[in-house]
């Protein structure tokens, strides 16, 4: 889908975070949202352990309330304010945001759909004075026991890979949802 329409001042991730909101909103006709976000848990890290090779990733919740009157704007400016907040307990473990934050079941394995959006795509960079390239294997993955959409800007698109089950949704509902969400993004 085309990048999207960009709002003085959001990012778009930010954009693309709002816009799952208002949708998962609307298709589930619920005023309040939740849903995780997949972040790296790097940029709150000690500056000694930033060039720490190895995965250093968590899931935080997104919490949004949106309202008939709601806009993409809104909801972005909403969402900026929880992420800049929320940046300090990135790299915080979800049992224990749960256990922490929430009223939330002590067996609440997690916060439903998943949302990830990768700033730019570029394998390629320098570790240590070397050229290196990362790369990974792609398999067929166990059904998912929960929706995941994925985003990555790529020469003026959004690219968005969906990883679900089909016994948790339907294929009608996961096409709803990026159109829904492709409309919202690029202001149709």
């Amino acid at each position: 889908m085309p990048e999207g329409r960009l709002v003085e001042g959001m990012s778009s991730a930010t954009l693309f975070h709002a816009a799952c909101a208002m949708v998962l909103s609307r298709q589930y006709q619920q005023a309040h949202v939740v849903f995780g976000r997949l972040v790296t848990g790097r940029s709150m890290l000690p500056s000694s352990l930033q060039n720490v090779v190895g995965p250093s990733m968590t899931e935080i919740p997104i919490s949004v309330h949106i309202d008939d009157h709601a806009t993409l704007s809104g909801i972005a400016l909403q969402l900026q304010r929880q992420l800049i907040e929320d940046s300090r307990y990135e790299t915080a473990g979800m049992e224990e945001i749960i256990r922490n934050c929430t009223d939330w079941p002590d067996d609440t394995k997690d916060f439903g759909w998943r949302t990830s959006f990768q700033q730019e795509d570029d394998r390629n960079f320098t570790f240590l004075g070397t050229e290196s390239r990362i790369s990974f294997y792609e398999a067929d993955l166990l059904p998912r026991n929960r929706p995941e959409i994925y985003a990555t800007p790529r020469d003026g698109k959004l690219d968005l890979e969906f990883e679900g089950n089909r016994q948790l949704i339907s294929e009608d509902d996961v096409q709803r949802f990026i159109r829904s969400l492709e409309a919202l993004l690029t202001g149709v």
